[in-house]
């Protein structure tokens, strides 16, 4: 029996990853980039869908996807995909592992996907980690300065979400729902709890198909992780742990 040509795979890889089948996707993107060599978003799918897998330990799966998503340099690429997603992998490894150099390079990924990229899911993120780096500092100044640091990069992209959402096109845009996700979480750190509940409910009226179920819970768990780490209170925040 020949095996399945590469638009199959891909095909049947991205539909997997819709149906938050991890596994399956993972399988099917690491088969395309072996027809298909060096091509970056094969890599970086395959490399998300990976980690996402959790198999056959959350650890091993990130380990693995690091090794992945680094065959694309991101210390040296201005690709936002490539520089968000090895900042993923490095972020969710120190949350495991406490690995300094995890959350060091999360936050050079992050800050360069923001600054170099404007990719504002990299600005969410890059804020995130300033401030997860400064919950280990010892040293009073310097935390300061990190927590200074996030909230300024949070008010950026409430200004550049805002005129997002602003546009004539805005209903017709594919990232909407991260557009709304990002600015929900925003607002929340910032202390503007009502404008962040006002742009949740926009987000949760989303139907399946645009707002599936790995995106919601990818959504909640990074809410999660902000409100804990800023001690910020939110009537919704803890909705899927109870």
């Amino acid at each position: 029996m020949s095996n399945p040509p590469l638009s199959q795979l891909v095909i049947s890889a991205e539909l997997a990853m819709n149906n938050s089948d991890f596994v399956s996707a993972a399988r099917d993107f690491q088969a395309a980039t072996l027809i298909k060599e060096n091509d970056p978003y094969l890599i970086q799918q395959y490399a998300l869908a990976t980690y996402k897998s959790k198999q056959p330990t959350p650890v091993e799966a990130l380990k693995k996807a690091r090794e992945i998503i680094h065959q694309l340099h991101p210390e040296h690429t201005d690709d936002c995909e490539t520089l968000g997603i090895a900042a993923a992998i490095h972020k969710k490894l120190w949350l495991i592992e406490w690995n300094a150099n995890d959350i060091k390079q999360a936050v050079e990924y992050y800050g360069r996907g923001f600054i170099e990229c404007k990719n504002y899911h990299c600005g969410e993120n890059y804020a995130l980690c300033l401030n997860l780096q400064a919950s280990i500092e010892t040293n009073i100044a310097r935390q300061y300065a990190l927590n200074e640091s996030a909230k300024k990069v949070r008010e950026q992209l409430v200004v550049i979400l805002d005129k997002i959402a602003q546009a004539p096109d805005f209903e017709d845009k594919p990232d909407k729902k991260w557009v709304l996700a990002t600015m929900a979480n925003c607002l929340f750190a910032l202390g503007r709890t009502e404008e962040g509940h006002f742009y949740e409910a926009i987000l949760y009226l989303e139907k399946e198909d645009v707002f599936n179920q790995w995106q919601r819970d990818t959504y909640e768990f990074e809410k999660l992780q902000l409100l804990k780490l800023l001690n910020t209170k939110s009537s919704t925040s803890y909705r899927y742990l109870q």
